[in-house]
């Protein structure tokens, strides 16, 4: 079968350095070569879809024809362990199965109230900052707000210290390198401490549950009585500090930004706040 156009760039590399150098690269291909383009990133093949029916091709009407696990670099395998990030097959859908108690129904309402007494506390502290920076206070946020939720770990002192180890781990998921010092070395000892710190918080939910959801997880069990390993509840914890802290935090950033330019929009959301907010 014919290849999608585009370039693999220099040997070995590829064009790694212009895909993570250049922030409108792939914007650029897509102007040059339409919404479907190969390239060489990260050492290996690579293609791009661009688009809304690039979308639905993927991830709904010809999902089977690609492997979630196989896609990801290795790099994030060894951050994020075994969790559903990187499973398919059966074995996703029996993890999902046992993970899904923790957001239904009455769990939900508990973490909404969690969010908002959070988030109030942020507002009012940016109201006394006046002048912040988006990125950086979503991300310290967004954080608290997951760490409490599916941790139960409350907002200071042990909560910024794990903010800043899966601020550390987040850096090294697309390292080039595994030399002493390098980013991904130092993710992996930052992983090492947030895993020996979700053994220590899946003892004490084991001998004293609360209503988190790492406590959820614990007591979940599928059909036939099998519960999640220790192993596979500290990926599963892993992987929901991960995808509810960076998505949400780069979401919220970017959403503060398009009403910054768009003030008519901006407005309408000031009129539809509750009289003194």
């Amino acid at each position: 079968m014919p290849l999608p156009p585009g370039k693999t760039g220099l040997p070995l590399i590829g064009e790694t350095l212009q895909f993570v150098l250049d922030p409108n690269f792939v914007q650029k291909r897509y102007q040059q070569y339409g919404p479907i383009f190969r390239s060489h990133i990260l050492g290996r093949p690579t293609v791009f879809m661009v688009g809304a029916e690039a979308v639905e091709f993927l991830l709904s009407s010809h999902f089977d024809h690609f492997s979630w696990r196989e896609g990801w670099p290795d790099t994030f395998k060894s951050l994020l362990g075994r969790s559903l990030f990187v499973q398919e097959g059966e074995e996703h859908r029996r993890n999902r199965k046992l993970i899904m108690p923790a957001f239904h129904g009455a769990a939900l309402a508990r973490y909404f109230a969690t969010m908002e007494e959070i988030t109030q506390a942020y507002l009012q502290k940016w109201e006394q900052q006046q002048n912040l920076k988006w990125y950086e206070e979503f991300k310290k946020l967004t954080f608290d707000i997951a760490s409490q939720i599916f941790l139960g770990t409350n907002p200071g002192k042990d909560s910024d210290r794990l903010s800043q180890l899966f601020t550390t781990l987040t850096n090294g998921l697309f390292s080039l390198s595994n030399l002493p010092g390098s980013r991904f070395r130092k993710a992996i000892a930052a992983r090492n401490d947030l895993l020996n710190h979700l053994t220590t918080v899946i003892h004490q939910r084991q001998n004293n549950p609360t209503d988190d959801a790492l406590s959820l997880l614990i007591q979940a069990t599928d059909e036939d009585g099998n519960r999640l390993t220790l192993e596979e509840i500290r990926d599963q914890a892993m992987l929901l500090l991960f995808a509810g802290h960076e998505t949400t935090t780069s979401m919220l950033t970017w959403f503060c930004l398009e009403l910054a330019r768009h003030p008519e929009v901006l407005q309408k959301a000031r009129d539809e706040q509750p009289q003194g907010w």
